[in-house]
């Protein structure tokens, strides 16, 4: 999932990911039904996104720049994060 304006579809491809942004308008044409649609449903799967990286953020570790090396620490944060409550209970 990404904004608008993310040209990596084709990078990712390569790695049978797929790219979720939501459809934008063009010029002064109002955006179709569908587009609306689709693009209230990314809306709101994204909140869930953002709680996600906020708690993930939340580790005073992950405030700065981290060197690769220290990848398995961010794994830790991920993985203990997730032991947390789930975002759906948190509205």
């Amino acid at each position: 999932m990404a904004d608008r304006g993310f040209k990596i579809t084709n990078l990712l491809a390569f790695y049978q990911c797929s790219l979720t942004i939501p459809p934008s308008k063009h010029g002064n044409f109002p955006m179709l039904a569908q587009d609306v649609k689709e693009t209230s449903i990314i809306a709101n799967v994204r909140i869930y996104f953002e709680k996600a990286i906020k708690r993930i953020k939340d580790f005073y570790i992950l405030k700065k720049e981290l060197p690769i090396s220290l990848l398995p620490f961010v794994v830790v944060c991920s993985a203990l994060c997730n032991l947390k409550k789930s975002l759906t209970q948190d509205m």
